[in-house]
C-alpha cells in the first residue's frame, strides 16, 4: 500500500486486486479497488485496464442488513466493462482484445452487436497470442462464421491451433487432432 501511494503502479495493480479478492484485507472493498485499478490504468497498466474491464462486466454487490447495495459496491456496468477492455485493446493487450471481440460480437454495452468490428478484434488477440482467441478463432475459420483473408493463407486455422498447441493447450491439441 505503501509502494502504491507513492506511485508505484504494479503496486497500485497489486492493492486493487488485493482490495477486490479481500486477499490481506477485511472487509472486502471493491470500490476502492476500483479506485486504485483506474489509478494504474491512467498511469499506463493493461493488466489495471483489463481487471476493469473485467470488475465493470461482473460488478460486486456488496449488501447491508436490509439487503441494500452498500456504498462500497460495484455495479455491474456493460458500457464501462466495454470501454476499459477497449482501452487496454488499443495498447496491444491480446487479452483485452479477446474480451472486447466477445463484448461486441454479442452487443454487450452497445446498442446493437458488431459481428465485423469483433472479427478485427478475435484476429488481433489470436494473432497477438491469446490461447483462447487462437483457439476460437480458428473454430471460427474452419466453420465459415469468418472470413480467410488471402494473405494469411488458407491454413490460418490450422497455424493457430499449432500456436496454441505450442503453449500446451490441451484444447488446441483435441482440435487439431
Amino acid at each position: 500500500a505503501k509502494a502504491a501511494e507513492s506511485g508505484v503502479v504494479p503496486a497500485m495493480v497489486e492493492v486493487g486486486q488485493d482490495l477486490w479478492s479481500a486477499r490481506g484485507v477485511s472487509p472486502r472493498n471493491p470500490r476502492r479497488a476500483v479506485e486504485w485499478l483506474q489509478r494504474a490504468a491512467e498511469a499506463g497498466s493493461n493488466t489495471a485496464k483489463y481487471d476493469l474491464g473485467v470488475h465493470y462486466y461482473w460488478g460486486f454487490r456488496m449488501l447491508d442488513e436490509n439487503n441494500e447495495p452498500t456504498p462500497s459496491s460495484v455495479i455491474s456496468d456493460e458500457t464501462q466493462s466495454l470501454l476499459w477492455f477497449g482501452r487496454g485493446a488499443e495498447n496491444g493487450d491480446a487479452a483485452s482484445q479477446y474480451q472486447l471481440a466477445f463484448l461486441m460480437e454479442k452487443g454487450h454495452g452497445l446498442p446493437n452487436p458488431q459481428p465485423e468490428i469483433s472479427e478485427r478484434y478475435y484476429r488481433l488477440a489470436a494473432k497477438g497470442g491469446n490461447e483462447d482467441a487462437e483457439i476460437d478463432f480458428a473454430d471460427r475459420l474452419r466453420l465459415g462464421r469468418v472470413l480467410v483473408k488471402p494473405e494469411n493463407g488458407g491454413d490460418e486455422a490450422v497455424d493457430l491451433l499449432q500456436r496454441a498447441l505450442s503453449q500446451e493447450s490441451a484444447r488446441a491439441a483435441r482440435r487439431l487432432a
